[in-house]
């Protein structure tokens, strides 16, 4: 069987299994009666069976493991509609693990903070490897816009960075940074390989403690330009958005030069934040805020026994930095982030999803848990495919 008819073929049994099979399982746990039960029991083995029959009469025996597929929709999908969807479940690797028990009894001391680059693939850093991630992606399209919910688990739900806090005689801020999630595109229109792995670079070699490091920063080739989405929990989340940036072989730049995240730090002065500086230089021994958290400045004397405030303040940025819209939520362990943006922007940093053209689209994804560098990301090269209901 050709691999477009096969690929035809899993679009079908991909809208059969969304459109049929929730159905049928929502159903089931609604009905009470044994009866019901036993009568609903039989149709969904005689829906697995002529599924089974289909995919072996075909020859689509093959289930892309690397696919996403957006199913189009009359309007923005609702809360059933995501609940129906199926998800393309891809594992991610050699991230930074948050572990607060672990730093609860000073075992912090021992992160490599020599960001030594892992066997990984992908743009990893840091040893030892911790466990893997579960990623958990479905998609929606309506004529003008691109939907996705991104699912994974997080032990810990860190969207306080750097917050402030009064006890008593004095403030002091928290050592806490952001979960994060990225979805790099492909602007090559697939005329190149394309993965995490191909923006992100070594530079500055060393030897040191008989160990060859580096440091890594993300950039392409010459003359490649990939897409980024950035969802931050705290800095985007708290204003709805994912900041829209590219990567060229310059570096990391956003859609619209503008500076809009700020220490909000007497000692530095509210300065615009460097990430770089970041990961080690927090709020010094006797810092304190300037704005609490409706923006009001924090005056001597303000804040009588306890209180927070936040480390960073961030601004709504204007232009095209602000095409994709995004909010996150953390519950039960884990974080869900739904994020949309236009098909086709016109902006010459963005992809465009222009589907009459082309319907698929190759993408890349990672996550962050408490750090703003060392990122869990999967190694394959993932596609979204859009396929008309």
């Amino acid at each position: 069987m050709p691999d477009h008819d096969r690929e035809r073929c899993n679009q079908i049994a991909h809208l059969y299994i969304n459109r049929c099979g929730c159905f049928l399982a929502r159903n089931l746990l609604i009905k009470t009666s044994m009866k019901d039960n036993i009568k609903l029991i039989a149709v969904v083995v005689s829906f697995l069976v002529i599924t089974y029959i289909f995919f072996a009469a075909t020859g689509c025996k093959k289930v892309y493991s690397d696919k996403l597929y957006a199913i189009k929709l009359a309007k923005p999908p609702t809360d059933t509609d995501w609940g129906n969807a199926v998800p393309l479940i891809v594992t991610a690797s050699n991230g930074n693990f948050h572990d607060i028990s672990k730093v609860r009894e000073g075992a912090a001391k021992d992160i490599d903070k020599d960001t030594v680059h892992t066997s990984s693939a992908s743009c990893h850093h840091g040893t030892p490897a911790p466990p893997p991630v579960k990623i958990y992606l479905k998609a929606y399209y309506t004529d003008s816009e691109l939907f996705m919910r991104v699912s994974w688990g997080d032990a810990t739900k860190d969207d306080r960075m750097y917050e402030f806090a009064y006890n008593n005689d004095m403030w002091r801020s928290s050592r806490q940074l952001e979960d994060a999630l990225g979805i790099m595109w492909d602007m090559s229109g697939g005329e190149k390989p394309f993965n995490c792995a191909q923006a992100c670079h070594a530079t500055n070699w060393q030897l040191k403690n008989f160990n060859m490091v580096a440091k890594f920063r993300m950039q392409t080739l010459a003359d490649d330009k990939v897409d980024l989405w950035n969802w931050k929990a705290y800095r985007t989340n708290s204003l709805n958005f994912a900041d829209d940036k590219y990567i060229d072989e310059k570096g990391i730049a956003p859609d619209t030069p503008a500076k809009i995240y700020f220490y909000n730090s007497t000692l530095k002065d509210n300065a615009p934040l460097d990430n770089l500086a970041l990961e080690v230089a927090p709020m010094e021994e006797g810092d304190s805020p300037s704005y609490d958290y409706n923006g009001m400045p924090v005056k001597k004397g303000y804040w009588m026994i306890t209180g927070t405030a936040p480390g960073v303040r961030v601004f709504m940025p204007s232009g095209r930095r602000a095409d994709v819209k995004a909010r996150g939520e953390y519950k039960r362990g884990a974080w869900e982030v739904t994020l949309n943006r236009k098909l086709i922007t016109n902006d010459s940093k963005d992809v465009t999803f222009d589907i009459k053209r082309n319907n698929r689209y190759r993408f890349g994804i990672s996550v962050m848990d408490n750090t703003l560098t060392n990122h869990y990301a999967a190694k394959e090269t993932l596609e979204l495919v859009f396929i008309d209901s």
